[in-house]
């Protein structure tokens, strides 16, 4: 279906003209009143946070994302042919959206108008820690700012203050990284096998990837109970899945502990990044699980899972 704009917007044409450059988002966090950088990892434009300090956790830090636009030629975007009427001034917002937080927000970063010969603003947003859940979509928004003494040929114009006249750097940011992606297969086993089953082979969990060749929950469609699974999302939170995923970390865990490794990953010992002891470092504190005890680290397991998932 096809729609139809009630007034002019930014489109290809005016953001060549008015030369926008916008560069990349950036990434960072403070821990003990220091700045640290967050990689990432860009495929699909998608950004995938990474921390090599395997500290950031979306629940306990916050989270700063930046940008750089320039605009060489902003007096193309006023008067008839613009966005806004030329007695008008264009407002630069920062917008994030968190649907499975169910949290928002748009903040404005500055304005410009036809009297600014070029644009050249830093643009960052800081969100409080435990605010946001999964992924955040960004996105650098154009809207109409004060607007006075509008002439006969500008009517068609945005002219209201807040009417967005342009959307642009728009992201998806996957704030749980890939190091915490539990790797699940499905297999056909028969229906006297077990629904699930934890393969788990690993000579270094400290350099091992954190990956199916290494770490796999395998799923047996063929188990009369595979039905109360979500097929179309395996990593959904139906109560049976928590279950499945709960155990499955604890069978972890007490592997680490058997081979030595439990204490140097409570202890936030460095890791390589994407490995199983960063992994299962990032699942800690995540969920929050307690590991001085077999018997605590089996209730914080299933009681914090089944809260957070």
């Amino acid at each position: 279906m096809s729609s139809f704009e009630l007034f002019p917007k930014l489109n290809n044409d005016l953001f060549e003209e008015s030369s926008i450059s916008i560069e990349p988002y950036s990434f960072s966090y403070i821990s003990d009143n220091i700045e640290y950088d967050l990689d990432y990892d860009f495929e699909n434009n998608e950004y995938i946070i990474l921390d090599q300090r395997n500290i950031w956790n979306v629940k306990d830090y916050n989270l700063k994302f930046k940008t750089h636009l320039t605009i060489d030629n902003p007096q193309v975007l006023f008067g008839k042919n613009g966005l806004v009427p030329r007695n008008a001034s264009i407002n630069i917002a920062l917008q994030w959206m968190s649907k499975p937080s169910q949290k928002r927000d748009t903040r404005k970063i500055g304005a410009f108008s036809i009297k600014d010969t070029f644009v050249d603003k830093t643009i960052s947003m800081d969100i409080k820690p435990d605010r946001l859940k999964e992924y955040v979509k960004i996105r650098v928004i154009f809207t109409v700012g004060d607007c006075e003494n509008i002439l006969p040929n500008e009517m068609h114009l945005a002219n209201k203050k807040g009417m967005i006249v342009g959307m642009f750097n728009e992201a998806k940011i996957m704030l749980e990284g890939k190091g915490s992606e539990f790797p699940i297969a499905t297999v056909s086993n028969g229906i006297t096998k077990p629904l699930w089953m934890l393969e788990y082979s690993s000579i270094n969990p400290e350099i091992d990837k954190f990956s199916a060749e290494n770490v796999c929950l395998l799923l047996n469609t063929d188990h009369p109970d595979y039905k109360y699974l979500d097929e179309e999302n395996l990593e959904s939170s139906t109560p049976l899945f928590k279950e499945i995923f709960s155990s499955a970390i604890l069978m972890i865990l007490l592997n680490l502990d058997k081979d030595g490794y439990l204490e140097k990953v409570k202890d936030n010992e460095d890791f390589e990044e994407g490995s199983i002891c960063a992994a299962m470092h990032y699942f800690i504190r995540t969920f929050n699980i307690k590991v001085d005890t077999i018997i605590s680290m089996m209730q914080s397991v299933k009681e914090n899972v089944y809260k957070e998932l």
